[in-house]
């Protein structure tokens, strides 16, 4: 690369991420690519992680920090958007792990493949608690957080959706950016409507990205209850976007319930059914110790009930759109 290579502008929404965002600023800053601008879009946090951004920027005349007073992280995306002067736009989170060459290799794709949106993989940053280690190994899982291939890997090449990515920013801005009214599901939404449009979704599987896996179940929960909920609000727009990956665990609360109704012993069987398939998935990554085997098997059994029973809350209730802030 040289200094005349495209102006990239990477983009952070965050909220209250004072405890990373000052190292994840750091592997920005480190990046070997030589021309990038940092826009960091805030949702009004109550911590130190304005003050960090400050300081960055006062030291270094790429970064800005700007407000996103609609809070959501797509607001913050589109706030980060409407500033943007970069050709193209990485987008990363205010803990995100990234290596030295993670911007030059994004352009590089891009360019070689024409692509609208390049992604990598999600890697787990290594953390000592088992349960921690047992929630990453379901993300990573087919029978955890599904086939997705960013999450289990595999061959680069045309994909449904990326974590993250990278994007040609007039491609974004024809498209409207990201959607704000389908809860914390705004990048397969962009990347189903890129894809709707005739855009190519690429994945290279050397591109990866760290990301802090939830260190508690209860923060699990919490986390898949939002993401079906998300993506029932999201199915009101795009009801073709809706894949039998989905489709199967959305049903369970319901199949219980019904069960429940009919017999108790068949939705026991069920529920039991359920913990022995994931417990087999799991029994299968040999790699790892037995009690993050485990560990793992009640994460994805957590996981999956959550997203049912958010999916159908969405359903009634759709996860609420960006506000307008003050």
């Amino acid at each position: 690369m040289t200094s005349g290579s495209p102006l990239v502008s990477v983009v952070l929404p965050v909220l209250d991420e004072e405890a990373d965002i000052d190292g994840a600023l750091g592997r920005v800053a480190s990046q070997s690519y030589p021309n990038f601008e940092v826009l960091v879009a805030d949702g009004g946090s109550l911590d130190a992680t304005r003050s960090i951004v400050e300081q960055w920027a006062g030291r270094d005349g790429r970064f800005r920090l700007l407000d996103n007073p609609r809070r959501l992280q797509s607001a913050g995306l589109n706030t980060a958007l409407a500033e943007a002067r970069g050709d193209y736009l990485v987008r990363l989170d205010g803990h995100s792990f990234i290596d030295d060459e993670y911007v030059g290799r994004c352009v590089s794709v891009l360019e070689s493949t024409g692509a609208d949106v390049v992604g990598g993989i999600m890697v787990p940053v290594p953390t000592p608690s088992v349960v921690a280690q047992g929630i990453a190994l379901a993300n990573r899982s087919s029978w955890g957080a599904g086939p997705a291939r960013f999450h289990t890997g595999g061959e680069s090449g045309p994909a449904e959706t990326v974590y993250l990515g990278s994007f040609r920013t007039d491609r974004v801005r024809q498209l409207g950016g990201w959607s704000e009214n389908v809860g914390i599901n705004e990048d397969f939404d962009l990347n189903h409507r890129i894809r709707s449009s005739g855009g190519l979704v690429w994945l290279d599987v050397d591109l990866e990205v760290g990301y802090q896996p939830r260190k508690t179940y209860r923060a699990l929960v919490r986390q898949y209850l939002r993401y079906g909920r998300s993506k029932a609000t999201m199915l009101r727009g795009q009801p073709d976007s809706l894949r039998l990956r989905q489709l199967l665990p959305s049903l369970m609360a319901p199949a219980t319930i019904v069960g429940l109704v009919g017999s108790r012993r068949l939705a026991a069987a069920g529920v039991l059914a359920h913990g022995t398939g994931v417990a087999i998935g799991a029994s299968r990554a040999r790699e790892v110790d037995p009690g993050v085997r485990l560990a793992g098997s009640v994460a994805a059994w957590l996981m999956h009930w959550a997203w049912s029973i958010g999916f159908w809350w969405g359903a009634i209730s759709p996860f609420p759109p960006a506000h307008g802030g003050d």
